[in-house]
């Protein structure tokens, strides 16, 4: 897949989670604080193979590129995977 294809599978998601999310509580609209919790479990659950080389590879041939509702949803995936990152799963 493209780096773009992947972007998009990113923005689906996301676009998802924060449909669920409005759904959940239709009094008010959800917040970051809202939703990156949640995607971070999402990506856990989900264990993408590759996680970290794909970051990498759309950093690399499709970052400056992105914008917008794009380089929002990306900048919220990347930033749980550095959270994920820092998680020590030994305790």
């Amino acid at each position: 897949k493209t780096p773009r294809d992947k972007v998009q599978c990113i923005l689906r998601t996301c676009s998802t989670i924060m449909n669920l999310l409005s759904l959940a509580n239709e009094d008010s609209v959800p917040g970051a604080d809202d939703f990156v919790p949640v995607l971070v479990y999402v990506v856990i659950k989900a264990n993408p193979p590759c996680m970290l080389s794909t970051v990498q590879y759309i950093n690399n041939f499709y970052e400056k590129r992105l914008s917008g509702e794009e380089q929002y949803w990306w900048m919220q995936f990347t930033a749980a995977i550095e959270f994920i990152k820092t998680i020590d799963d030994r305790k």
